[in-house]
């Protein structure tokens, strides 16, 4: 079926054939597909002109451990967006209001077709999408085409993937923040010059000189850091993203925090056989110091270096602990997958 389809019977959904109180609608919505044009021309991928080519799209990129879709799913409207992608381009608006009248089922031709491109369309959306919401969804698929921009390939060195870092200063706070890397600063954003320096909000929000707003800071580079496994946790691929929200938690990230951490790494996890994970302490501080003035009352700085196994492996299980937040608190997550 054609992604633009439509009928000649397709009808604004706010304008019910029966009659209505004096007024008029106050808003139109467009739905469309943003897409990241460096990563379809790195698979050869053309823009989907049917939903077999859009779901076809999404097999490649997942194979290739690219995010395919990235939704706001903690609110619930945003999945009846898919939802009404099958019937209102077969039937306009008869078959919703059929449905809500009782006149049609779920069981129909219609909706069971619905419901198949619900499931096929969701096993591309990103992990976590279900408590993503809409603020988030946006970062998460601006960091990820910036990414792409960054020219993010796969490098013979270690990569410290995307570290980003979190201010929460106890009232509105001009912070400076620089990093003193053993290895190369591939990319940053925003962008680094000889430091970071920002605004901060006691909720997070960080505002540059020209007004700005993130969410974090984030940076990525490359080096030879010998990172320690004599200690950590071999957990299946299966088996990863409940293990992270545990271990998150124990090492003091908020939900949100781990969220984003969970979000960016479990793709590149999931389908493993096992990993095998060890969240490193002074090997990567030591290679990656940051400087924060004014200096924060609580630091805590979550690093994760894994490497996939395809079988088990015994390790000594590692003690994982985090300070209590208070004042001036910086988070920092960040990971690397070893070679």
């Amino acid at each position: 079926m054609p992604i633009g389809a439509s009928t000649s019977t397709t009808s604004p959904t706010f304008l019910p054939s029966i009659a209505l109180p004096n007024g008029v609608p106050w808003e139109f919505t467009t739905d469309m597909f943003w897409y990241d044009k460096d990563v379809y021309e790195k698979y050869n991928l053309e823009v989907p002109k049917t939903f077999d080519d859009l779901l076809e799209n999404c097999r490649i990129l997942k194979e290739n451990g690219e995010t395919p879709i990235i939704v706001d799913g903690a609110d619930g409207w945003f999945y009846l967006r898919y939802l009404a992608m099958i019937p209102f381009r077969e039937t306009g608006n008869d078959y919703v209001y059929a449905l809500k009248s009782g006149d049609a089922k779920m069981s129909d031709p219609t909706g069971m077709e619905t419901l198949q491109f619900l499931q096929d369309i969701g096993q591309y959306f990103q992990p976590g999408c279900t408590s993503t919401d809409y603020s988030t969804s946006l970062e998460l698929c601006l960091l990820l085409f910036s990414l792409s921009a960054c020219g993010r390939e796969p490098k013979e060195e270690v990569s410290n993937e995307k570290p980003v870092i979190y201010l929460y200063p106890e009232q509105e706070t001009d912070v400076r923040v620089t990093l003193d890397l053993a290895g190369e600063l591939t990319c940053a954003y925003p962008a680094y010059g000889d430091g970071w320096s920002v605004r901060a909000a006691p909720d997070g929000t960080l505002t540059d000189e020209s007004g700005q707003t993130y969410r974090y800071l984030y940076w990525e580079g490359t080096s030879g850091t010998d990172y320690d496994f004599s200690t950590g946790f071999c957990v299946s691929g299966e088996d990863t993203a409940a293990f992270l929200e545990n271990a998150l938690t124990q090492l003091g990230l908020n939900r949100e925090e781990a969220n984003e951490f969970i979000i960016y790494w479990l793709p590149q996890m999931q389908d493993n056989a096992y990993n095998l994970i060890s969240f490193q302490q002074d090997v990567y501080t030591d290679s990656a110091k940051l400087t924060v003035d004014p200096a924060p009352d609580t630091l805590l700085r979550v690093f994760m270096a894994w490497q996939p196994s395809e079988k088990f492996v015994d390790l000594p299980a590692q003690e994982l602990s985090a300070p209590e937040r208070t004042g001036f608190t910086v988070v920092e997550w960040g990971g690397c997958a070893v070679q």
